[in-house]
């Protein structure tokens, strides 16, 4: 890359083909990016052709990323950026300052790692020759056979934990699923596909027959869907045609979004999904329909309710983990129905992975004061019962780790040193970036000298190719400890924007 380029506005010099720009990292980066968004930016700012390429797996860490550099390198990319967090280093085998040994358990930390699927599966036998030393010539012999194997099923393609649909089947509803990945509904849903209290959508979407899930914990005898319909030139979305655009996947070939999305607020409030029963119109029919327990349901539909816009009413949504007939203070934001993962698709994706969307968790979270943000966040990341939600006992653990920070000496653990051997091992320049972690988990341990340490030795290691962005978020941005809300993402955009302009024209 040159260094002599204005900021933006201004093409390179001696640049004919588009710049490629990697990045790389863990579902911090996935969360943190849209290849579709930062692309469009980065162009504008460079007045030139630019390709972003988003390298990520769930729990990726810089151990799979120094496996990944030969790949990386043959896609000859001009900068690779690397967004990470704490989460990222495994500091759950950091030992707590009251047992007596080593600051961390670097031989549990090793068993750790083989026991991993990329080491497993990605990278077994690149794994066994650059570990001969710790591993037995039983597991060496294995990694080698299992990365030939890995090398003839996987070749060509990055094996993402996040792909799914590999096996939907078109015409029947998609009942198991990571992430909904069909139409927008008026009303919003939830990442895992459930409503709001009032959803209404064209009756196209549901075809010949209406189908929904009724979920065991909003099931109750009472319970009752209000099924409403509205003539076509009825306008029941609230969603601003133009940019509900963003949700559909690889829309990046042909649109625009506008350039003061990302850093409006009033522009990204365009996009949140208004409540359907909000507008006072009277159907052209209705009918309720009563269950007689939870579980998948169908309603058949007949010619004229295939027509129009049709409106769900709930009687009951879930509010807290509590059930909770349906009033205009839970309405917008209590758990409904859940809706076959590819609802109003008229074929079914298949190996899509997950495109980046915005959800009702994002909005209610932009919505939420301080006080009310750390009361919400605290019921969700500690539950009652740790049983319920298996999911977050990660989250806790590291959780624990980073109150005990604070009086900790600081000691470059083993995947901090992986990242300057990443750095090295790569044909271009790197940005690493220490992400914004979520105020609520960074107070603990932000002001501490172990903090303090740990961001001196990134900037010693890594020189202006680091840079600290930790604190640069509010607390209503992140979805978790460490995941940005899509609003959160598309705030930092102009951000990272700035820092690879920056990369790219100082070559560093």
């Amino acid at each position: 890359a040159g260094n002599s380029r204005e900021a933006s506005g201004t093409e390179p010099k001696n640049k004919t083909e588009p710049y490629r720009i990697v990045v790389l990292g863990s579902s911090i980066a996935r969360y943190s990016v849209q290849t579709e968004v930062l692309e469009q930016l980065l162009r504008n700012r460079l007045n030139h052709p630019v390709q972003v390429e988003l390298i990520s797996h769930a729990a990726m860490m810089p151990e799979d990323a120094f496996h990944y550099t030969p790949r990386i390198n043959a896609m000859k990319p001009d900068l690779v950026v690397y967004p990470m967090a704490l989460v990222d280093l495994d500091l759950e085998h950091l030992t707590p300052p009251h047992i007596p040994g080593p600051a961390f358990d670097t031989d549990a930390h090793f068993e750790f790692l083989k026991r991993r699927v990329p080491a497993q599966r990605f990278y077994p036998a690149s794994f066994a020759w650059e570990h001969l030393d710790r591993l037995s010539l039983t597991e060496i012999s294995s990694g080698l056979m299992s990365g030939l194997l890995a090398g003839i099923r996987f070749s060509g393609q990055w094996w993402d934990a996040l792909e799914f649909n590999r096996k939907s089947e078109s015409g029947s509803p998609l009942k198991s699923y990571i992430y909904y990945q069909g139409k927008p509904l008026a009303g919003g849903l939830y990442r895992e596909g459930k409503t709001s209290g009032c959803v209404a959508f064209p009756a196209s979407y549901a075809g010949d027959e209406l189908n929904f899930e009724i979920p065991p914990e909003l099931f109750t005898p009472g319970f009752k869907i209000t099924l409403e319909w509205f003539s076509a030139d009825v306008q029941l979305s609230g969603l601003d045609s133009d940019m509900a655009a963003m949700w559909e996947p690889h829309w990046e070939k042909g649109y625009e979004y506008p350039a003061e999305l990302l850093r409006n607020e009033s522009m990204q409030r365009k996009l949140f999904f208004a409540d359907p029963c909000n507008i006072d119109v009277k159907p052209v029919r209705s009918r309720d329909y009563r269950a007689d327990g939870s579980g998948w349901k169908k309603i058949p539909l007949a010619s004229e309710e295939r027509q129009g816009w049709v409106r769900l009413k709930l009687s009951h949504v879930i509010v807290d983990n509590s059930l909770q007939p349906v009033s205009d203070a839970n309405r917008r934001y209590g758990e409904g129905l859940r809706m076959p993962g590819q609802f109003g698709l008229e074929e079914a994706p298949v190996d899509q992975v997950q495109h980046r969307r915005w959800f009702l968790e994002d909005q209610r979270l932009m919505d939420l004061t301080d006080l009310e943000y750390l009361k919400d966040y605290m019921q969700r990341i500690q539950p009652d019962n740790w049983k319920h939600r298996p999911a977050l006992i990660p989250y806790n653990n590291l959780r624990i780790v980073k109150t005990y920070l604070p009086v900790q000496d600081f000691v470059p653990v083993y995947q901090l040193k992986r990242l300057k051997d990443v750095r090295n091992r790569l044909d271009c320049p790197m940005l690493l970036i220490l992400n914004p972690e979520n105020p609520v988990e960074s107070a603990v341990f932000e002001d501490s000298q172990y903090f303090a340490d740990f961001k001196e030795y990134l900037h010693r290691e890594h020189g202006a190719g680091y840079v600290s962005l930790h604190d640069e978020l509010p607390m209503q941005y992140f979805a978790d400890p460490h995941h940005f809300t899509y609003f959160g993402m598309l705030r930092m955009t102009p951000r990272y924007a700035d820092l690879i302009v920056a990369a790219l024209q100082s070559g560093h």
